[in-house]
């Protein structure tokens, strides 16, 4: 079963595996900044790449016709910038060693 974690669970989380060392407040200040400065980095057209983690970037969407499903219309949609997140290959590697690991675990 999935569970969702949220941003305060993920400062729990946090704050518990650094023992400590420092406060919901101080780890929940770093988050939102880190947060804040991926958005304004893409919003200025960068890709941000964390090593051995992934790569933010945005992907332009131009205009296009589309059908209106309500009125059986065909309108004009408008063009955005949509993120997009890319994992790095040792982050889909660790990340299908430990499916891999759970599938033989529940095997067993």
């Amino acid at each position: 079963m999935t569970k969702k974690i949220h941003n305060n669970e993920l400062i729990r989380l946090i704050v518990k595996r650094c023992n400590g060392a420092y406060l919901i407040h101080e780890v929940q200040d770093c988050l939102e900044l880190i947060l804040h400065e991926l958005e304004q980095q893409m919003r200025k057209g960068n890709v941000i790449e964390v090593r051995n983690f992934g790569t933010f970037s945005t992907k332009f969407m131009p205009s296009r016709e589309r059908l209106d499903f309500k009125t059986g219309k065909t309108i004009l949609s408008k063009a955005v910038y949509k993120p997009k997140f890319s994992f790095s290959r040792l982050t889909r590697e660790r990340f299908h060693t430990m499916q891999g690991e759970e599938t033989n675990a529940a095997k067993e």
